[in-house]
């Protein structure tokens, strides 16, 4: 990929990109800022991609470290603790989650997965990362 292989660079943003949307997503509440760190994870990795050293530790975790940075970064700037109420709806429903035959079921899921989510952003950022490390 650093050589300039452009079949790598597809093949890792592929293998990589869910984990790193995923974890900005959830230290954020925001989808837009999500969908903004993915990019510019991989942007600094063709960047600076000599950068990493994988006596240090998998690439992954070079990744994810990356994103951390750039997710508290953005979380600083622009003061963005909280989802914005239209992105609430970015987010998979307990139904698309897992289906249900029971409506009651589908709303007391939908109701605790809302808590949750609630509940870790509410979280400081540095306890909020490690639970959303840990969920990965």
């Amino acid at each position: 990929m650093l050589a300039g292989d452009e079949d790598a660079l597809a093949a890792l943003y592929r293998r990589r990109q869910l984990s790193i949307y995923r974890f900005a997503l959830q230290m954020s509440g925001s989808a837009a800022l999500a969908e903004d760190v993915t990019q510019e994870v991989f942007m600094a990795l063709l960047r600076d991609g000599k950068s990493y050293d994988s006596t240090r530790g998998p690439l992954n975790w070079f990744l994810l470290g990356t994103a951390r940075n750039l997710t508290r970064q953005r979380l600083g700037r622009e003061q963005f603790y909280a989802p914005l109420e239209n992105e609430q709806s970015d987010r998979p429903s307990a139904s698309e989650l897992q289906s249900t035959s029971n409506p009651l079921d589908e709303l007391s899921r939908s109701q605790t997965i809302e808590a949750i989510h609630t509940a870790v952003l509410s979280l400081p950022p540095r306890y909020r990362e490690v639970v959303v490390l840990c969920e990965d």
